[in-house]
């Protein structure tokens, strides 16, 4: 959560549980002692244990993701993974896009979601050991022309879209040379099959490709709400080259990541 002190009055926002959200009630009077009201509230998050996925293989084949719904089958600078480590650092630079980075007035109120938000990936990895996991945070670009994205529909292609990341970064485009870029879209996600659209997907990455030039992933939260994070924490696996975890000791229904 994010605590900041406002006019002598401490204002609270962010992540209680997976489906609980707190955030101040600006609009709302205050109280007699000056202290400002809050509220607590549940959302539902992109994707969750009991949903399907789906990513891509290193070389675009085999696709898999994250999916919303549920069925039968169920988504550094040297260029080279640290080794010899007790945690592995992976640097993340971030996307907003045009309709996502739109809910917040201020440059500052952006980054401090995000960092909240990677706080919340970072907590699903709290478990891992030799090595342990840690996503920092390196960048944000608040997109204002999504230059990167194929939009159909006011509906973001996913597949296309990656392959645009690609291109964007591969172009320069983004500062440094971040482990990931991550795309995190106010938009709905869709991807084709024999020529329809479905709306079903949610997340998306590359699986393997950490620090190449495919290090790139994306996914749907929406805005002020966090109801992203586990897609992000389950795409991540994939660009870390995790895939999906069928074995019966590891069932979504108990909220294993993969």
């Amino acid at each position: 959560v994010m605590v900041r002190s406002v006019d002598g009055a401490v204002q609270v926002e962010g992540i209680l549980g997976s489906d609980l959200r707190i955030k101040p009630l600006l609009q709302v009077a205050r109280s007699m002692e000056g202290q400002i009201p809050h509220k607590i509230y549940k959302v539902e998050e992109k994707a969750d244990p009991r949903t399907v996925a789906m990513a891509y293989g290193a070389r675009g084949k085999g696709r898999r993701g994250t999916n919303r719904r549920r069925n039968s089958t169920r988504k550094h600078d040297s260029g080279s993974p640290q080794r010899n480590q007790d945690t592995f650092v992976v640097e993340l630079h971030i996307i907003s896009d045009k309709k996502h980075q739109r809910d917040y007035r201020k440059n500052e109120e952006l980054i401090a979601y995000m960092a909240v938000m990677i706080n919340a990936v970072n907590l699903r990895y709290v478990d891992m050991a030799r090595p342990g996991v840690r996503f920092i945070l390196v960048g944000i670009t608040r997109s204002k022309d999504d230059a990167f994205a194929t939009i159909e529909q006011g509906l973001l292609d996913a597949s296309e879209t990656l392959q645009g990341m690609k291109k964007y970064i591969k172009n320069g485009k983004v500062p440094g040379n971040p482990d990931i870029l991550f795309l995190v879209t106010g938009l709905d996600m869709f991807k084709k099959d024999g020529g329809k659209i479905g709306k079903e997907l949610v997340g998306l990455a590359f699986c393997g490709t950490l620090c190449t030039e495919a290090r790139v992933g994306e996914g749907e939260d929406t805005p002020t709400t966090f109801s992203g994070v586990y897609t992000m924490a389950h795409e991540l696996g994939h660009l870390m080259g995790s895939k999906h975890d069928q074995t019966p000791e590891c069932p979504w229904e108990e909220g294993y990541l993969m």
